[in-house]
């Protein structure tokens, strides 16, 4: 028994099956875009989870069958290549004592293209999708064949190893759009009622039981569409109960890819711990089947005591494992503080979903700001270190705390020297938020490893070229940051014109007017109108918060769309600042005055580039990372730390 969380690592029967404890890795995946399952960036993710100690490793969602599906990535109608893969995913899993399941899905109508044979895009009903595309009333002909592939599709995962299966009923997906009122409007014996709507996926669940009577079974779907007109807790506790005695797990999750802010399927910074923890509660009251959620359940206090109290029997985490693989294992060996946390910063999840609508192009990769490793673990096995050198890191905010880190764990001598009496950067100014207490955690993270290792580090010394000489080292990565830019407005050298990174709250009048609001003003905002300053944010283009990972950019704005928030004056611009107020010009050309007792620049840095180019021939090799290369995210200081650091 665990001395600090006995419930979350007891363990569980799920059918006949043993679970070693209460967590599951959610069939979140490395994005994949093969005709295979376990691509090696999979294959690795997935046994690192296990490796650390996950009881339930559910892989990726597998697509039963490429009829009405678009066939982009890997599906179980590939036979041989499926089977290969699901028996190298079960047997990663199983060296390690978990058990292993594998995520049935089809997704229906949420299509980007005219896939099946005649041209059409088939769904529940004739309607237009977020793509834009005119779907077709599925015929019960296409629908028995598809009840068809997902039993045929458990089989083979059953043959291949796996120890159960996930039907993927959840977000939008095909059996989540039987489920919605929004999404089906058949007459038939499939539409209308909440007993019609659930036909489909019963007979689904049916059908895997007849053909694997054995093989458990751990239904999801959404509790809650968060959408006007859509699924209903209410609905979702019938439907449970539908599924009490035919199904070994019921998962419980919420929202929609049909809501375009995605609701809290990525639960974002501004949404509580636990956010699916009621409705689940309410589910596992109806039913006698263990009931598994999911939804920001990062603090293990929380869980254990949701388990403790019969709210639920297990829980669920995906982004948790793209921030930190081995965070089980550090939580069973007490070692928390170890944990790099998810951030909710949505990083991860444009790159795997498709881009904002303000970016051209999907990535089809999955980065993380946390964790500069995600989808590159392989790298360490087969590029060695270089010869030992010695490496004069310049400047500890968060890319050059990684880069110390990484070079001293590639076996470097390593000496990090720090202009100001602490480490952090700018972290430390955004991490004041409330709704950021997670960056607060990391950042404290990053510094306690640095000092945790045999790293030279040298606070409160502005490193000049001639002293980075006289230290001599092989390799410099300097991390400096950059100069905020101050526009050329009247009234710009003000002294009540302060930058962000100079938010020193003995400075802060009562009303402020912050001039950008970009992600850092956006987010200022919100904080500094937390703590009880009236505030007004001034931006030139005629959105906020453009450029931040887009489930981010949509959970800002919903904040500033509540009832107290900061003022915002879009399409407008500063023209001026006098002794009382900041004169701002709107796109029709109109001039106004905003009351200002201090004025807040948040338009963005600029690299200092004579500054940093006076180091390049401090040594023999030389880089720049984070705003000294160019203006960056903490995610690109982060991992360009990690890149030049690790290829030294």
């Amino acid at each position: 028994m665990h001395d600090k969380y006995p419930h979350l690592f007891s363990p569980i029967r799920i059918g006949n099956v043993i679970i070693k404890n209460r967590i599951e890795s959610s069939p979140i995946a490395i994005p994949n875009d093969s005709p295979r399952f376990a691509s090696m960036e999979n294959m690795i993710s997935y046994e690192l989870r296990a490796r650390s100690g996950a009881g339930l490793i559910v892989h990726e969602e597998m697509v039963v069958t490429r009829l009405g599906d678009d066939g982009s990535g890997p599906t179980f109608d590939d036979t041989a290549l499926a089977l290969q893969d699901i028996m190298k995913e079960s047997e990663a899993v199983h060296r390690y004592g978990g058990i292993s399941s594998v995520s049935l899905a089809h997704h229906g109508g949420w299509n980007t293209l005219s896939v099946a044979d005649d041209g059409k895009l088939y769904a529940p009903s004739a309607i237009r999708n977020p793509y834009g595309i005119m779907t077709t009333e599925m015929s019960e002909d296409i629908m028995e064949r598809l009840i068809e592939a997902y039993a045929r599709a458990a089989e083979m995962a059953q043959y291949g190893g796996h120890d159960m299966v996930m039907i993927h009923g959840a977000h939008g997906w095909l059996l989540s759009q039987f489920m919605s009122p929004l999404t089906n409007h058949r007459k038939d014996k499939y539409g209308g009622s909440l007993e019609n709507r659930a036909r489909f996926p019963l007979e689904i669940v049916d059908a895997i039981r007849k053909r694997c009577p054995t093989l458990p079974i751990e239904y999801r779907f959404s509790a809650d569409d968060h959408m006007d007109g859509g699924f209903t807790p209410d609905e979702a506790v019938e439907f449970a109960r539908m599924l009490d005695g035919k199904v070994d797990l019921i998962h419980i999750t919420s929202s929609s890819f049909w809501d375009p802010s995605c609701g809290v399927l990525f639960p974002g910074m501004f949404t509580p711990r636990g956010v699916n923890l009621p409705l689940a509660a309410r589910i596992k009251k109806a039913v006698k089947t263990p009931v598994c959620t999911v939804g920001r359940i990062s603090d293990m206090r929380q869980a254990d005591e949701a388990i403790a109290s019969g709210q639920i029997d297990m829980i669920a985490a995906g982004r948790a494992f793209i921030a930190d693989p081995e965070w089980v294992r550090k939580v069973y060996y007490d070692k928390e503080e170890d944990i790099a946390p998810c951030l909710r910063c949505g990083t991860c999840t444009p790159g795997a979903y498709g881009p904002a609508h303000y970016t051209p192009f999907h990535a089809h990769i999955r980065k993380c700001s946390v964790n500069p490793e995600i989808g590159r673990e392989w790298q360490a096995n087969i590029i060695p270190p270089g010869p030992r050198k010695k490496v004069l890191v310049i400047g500890g905010g968060p890319g050059g705390l990684q880069a110390a880190i990484t070079a001293y764990d590639r076996g470097h001598e390593v000496i990090l020297c720090e202009k100001t009496d602490h480490l952090g950067g700018l972290v430390n100014v955004i991490a004041q938020a409330s709704f950021k207490d997670e960056y607060k955690k990391y950042i404290e993270r990053q510094i306690r490893w640095v000092k945790a290792r045999k790293i030279d580090l040298r606070l409160n010394t502005e490193v000049t070229p001639d002293m980075a000489q006289r230290i001599h080292p092989d390799v410099i990565i300097l991390a400096i940051g950059g100069k905020p830019i101050k526009p050329p407005f009247p009234g710009a050298d003000n002294p009540r014109v302060i930058t962000a990174d100079q938010a020193d709250r003995t400075r802060l009048g009562q009303r402020i007017v912050i001039i950008g609001g970009g992600p850092q003003g956006a987010e200022e905002g919100l904080m500094l109108r937390e703590e009880g300053y009236d505030v007004a944010v001034i931006e030139m283009r005629n959105q906020l918060c453009l450029g931040a990972p887009y489930l981010h950019y949509m959970a800002v704005n919903k904040e500033y769309q509540k009832p107290g928030a900061p003022e915002v004056y879009l399409s407008t611009q500063c023209v001026g600042i006098t002794e009382k107020d900041v004169v701002a010009e709107n796109s029709q050309g109109k001039r106004f005055s905003i009351p200002a007792d201090t004025v807040l620049l948040a338009i963005g840095m600029r690299a200092e580039v004579e500054k940093a180019e006076a180091f390049r021939n401090c040594a023999k090799e030389f880089f720049k990372i984070g705003d000294c290369y160019k203006p960056a995210t903490m995610t690109e200081a982060v991992r360009l730390g990690y890149d030049v650091a690790f290829g030294l």
